[in-house]
């Protein structure tokens, strides 16, 4: 059994989890990572991605549950080593190349970018499917690295390399320092929840 932990319910939840023989805590509705504080036991986020799930790993959470790959892959996000793409933007009519060219997905070597584009702007269902095959390959992979990173004792320069590759594609997420990811995390978790109304 796992206590589920939401924005402002935080010592009542962590309460209960220290008092389960068994289980952990879940942040749920965007609780963010600080909420957790059952030590010692499993540790879950929902509703999280991208950065979220390195931020997380980072914080000693266990398990991740979310949506992400497939509502993001139905609007047309998709997940790459250098960032998002929002496939759906004109500049992908005529790109032929790889979703990702590192990806090692079943969809990144058999379709281009502009098939993909094209798929989404007629609405053709196997567009979605393709999307969400990427997205789900891209957050496995990313979890392996991670799991392979933490082994081998290089989590932190995983982590450094994780944001840097993508400064250059998602400037409105570069980031000078570890430490500015750590507050614009809290800060994007706390926005979300607010919205939620949480």
């Amino acid at each position: 059994m796992i206590a589920e932990v939401r924005p402002g319910e935080e010592p009542v939840a962590n309460e209960y989890a220290q008092r389960l023989d068994q289980g952990g805590a879940q942040l749920g509705g965007r609780a963010g990572p600080s909420a957790i504080q059952a030590a010692g036991r499993e540790q879950v986020v929902s509703d999280v991605g991208g950065r979220d799930l390195v931020e997380g790993v980072a914080r000693g959470i266990d398990l991740f549950d979310c949506v992400i790959p497939s509502r993001h892959g139905r609007t047309g996000w998709l997940f790459t080593s250098f960032g998002r793409v929002l496939i759906k933007q004109a500049q992908y009519v005529r790109d032929e190349r790889p979703i990702d060219p590192t990806c090692g997905c079943p969809v990144c070597p058999r379709y281009s970018r502009a098939y993909l584009h094209h798929l989404f702007n007629v609405k053709e269902m196997l567009g979605s499917r393709l999307n969400t095959i990427h997205n789900l390959w891209y957050f496995a992979d990313l979890m392996r690295r991670l799991r392979v990173a933490i082994e081998q004792g290089t989590f932190g320069a995983f982590r450094a390399e994780f944001y840097r590759a993508r400064r250059q594609t998602e400037p409105d997420q570069q980031l000078s320092s570890i430490e500015e990811a750590d507050d614009r995390l809290e800060r994007d978790s706390n926005d979300r929840a607010e919205r939620r109304g949480y």
